[in-house]
């Protein structure tokens, strides 16, 4: 929000933030790009692969087009287009390992890089990453209902007040889950070869 003029970020009710650019949201008409290629998930809440991941050791470039003129790279960048541009062994040399951790909001990352010049056109890169971003406990963050009624099993629920149950796959889904990525790429001249996985 601070760097790309008319971005913005809509806290919704539910699900992850969603970047607006030019006035409009939908994810699903922002085209993210990684080393020239299209990398979205398009669900409803669109291109939410890595956004929420908080490791980022292995860019080296974010560039945003805001606008319709990024559709020349592919469908549905009506939008806008975030472009992402990741470290080579020719643009990143050495080995080197970060830790971080946060108290205000709980976070811990690990994150290892290395990479190494093999010619004048000719680099490795490798880069691995994980964190951990538990999240609210299951206490701080009461699970609200807008009906009132009655479970499967007899309990009775109130509009407006917590349910007197969990959500069986918060845990699952949200909770405990740690984040991973990992990219390896070789250049040599004018072709490259890169793996990236993301989760």
């Amino acid at each position: 929000e601070a760097l790309v003029p008319g971005a913005y970020v809509v806290h919704d009710n539910f699900g992850m933030p969603m970047l607006g650019l030019r006035g409009e949201t939908g994810n699903s008409r922002l085209l993210y790009v990684v080393n020239g290629l299209e990398s979205r998930h398009i669900t409803s809440r669109g291109t939410n692969t890595e956004r929420d991941i908080p490791l980022l050791g292995d860019i080296q470039h974010i560039g945003v087009l805001n606008g319709p003129g990024g559709s020349i790279r592919g469908s549905g960048a009506t939008t806008g287009l975030i472009d992402m541009t990741t470290h080579t062994g020719l643009t990143f040399s050495g080995t080197d390992i970060k830790l971080r951790q946060g108290f205000n909001e709980f976070l811990s990352t690990l994150e290892f890089r290395h990479g190494r010049r093999l010619g004048d056109d000719k680099g490795l890169f490798i880069y691995a990453g994980v964190a951990w971003q538990p999240g609210a406990s299951r206490d701080s963050a009461r699970l609200f209902s807008d009906l009132t009624g009655m479970t499967f099993d007899g309990r009775e629920v109130s509009a407006g007040s917590p349910v007197p149950y969990q959500n069986p796959h918060l845990r699952e889904n949200y909770e405990g889950q740690n984040k991973y990525k990992f990219h390896a790429q070789y250049d040599d001249e004018s072709w490259s070869a890169w793996i990236r996985y993301v989760r």
